[in-house]
């Protein structure tokens, strides 16, 4: 009839229940709450800030494990600007030079402190809205291996100062072993810099 809808809200129905689970996700006002302390107290604690007693910490700690609070590094991303987060972007991961080079990218970003965001491209270049995405998440800076980032995505990174990395899929077919780990050191390098600015590392 009308616009009466069909879904049940049953707790039994399992749509019901995922969105359930959403809605109950405990928030750091919830651990303030149950520890008796302000929701900043909960902020500093999970920052390792002074000014937080030993017994506040504890109790903070205790709460969350009851209550299963997990924090978040949003607020701490916003606040610094830096997200720990490297944006790469392949067009294929199907030849074994690509491949190579995204796990030696991996392994030398995971020794500097960095984690790797992989993100498909259309290797057809239809779709030039993946690099504006991913600047949605704050990369400390950002890889394009085969093909070359849009005018806007490359104009906003500049603006921003994330230092960006093309590599032509021709400069993957000619690389391998010791020549690949130069490569993959050199856009690590630029990356790190602090430097901003876009490269093509071939």
């Amino acid at each position: 009839m009308g616009g009466t809808s069909n879904v049940s809200t049953s707790p039994s129905n399992p749509r019901t229940r995922r969105h359930a689970a959403v809605v109950a996700r405990p928030s750091s006002t919830d651990v303030a709450k149950l520890a008796g302390v302000s929701q900043s107290t909960v902020s500093r604690v999970y920052a390792s800030a002074k000014g937080v007693s030993d017994a506040s910490r504890e109790r903070v700690r205790a709460a969350a494990e009851t209550l299963g609070y997990e924090p978040t590094a949003l607020p701490g991303i916003l606040q610094s600007g830096a997200s720990g987060l490297i944006a790469v972007f392949v067009s294929t991961v199907k030849t074994p030079a690509v491949a190579a080079l995204i796990d030696c990218l991996a392994r030398n970003l995971i020794r500097r402190q960095s984690l790797m965001l992989l993100i498909p491209q259309d290797p057809e270049g239809r779709d030039t809205s993946a690099g504006q995405r991913a600047l949605l998440y704050q990369p400390d800076g950002m890889v394009f291996i085969g093909l070359p980032p849009s005018r806007t995505t490359k104009s906003t990174a500049a603006r921003s100062g994330r230092p960006v990395a093309i590599v032509p899929i021709g400069a993957t077919k000619r690389v391998d072993g010791e020549r690949r780990d130069d490569l993959c050191v050199r856009v690590v390098s630029h990356l790190t810099s602090g430097q901003g600015g876009t490269r093509t590392v071939r």
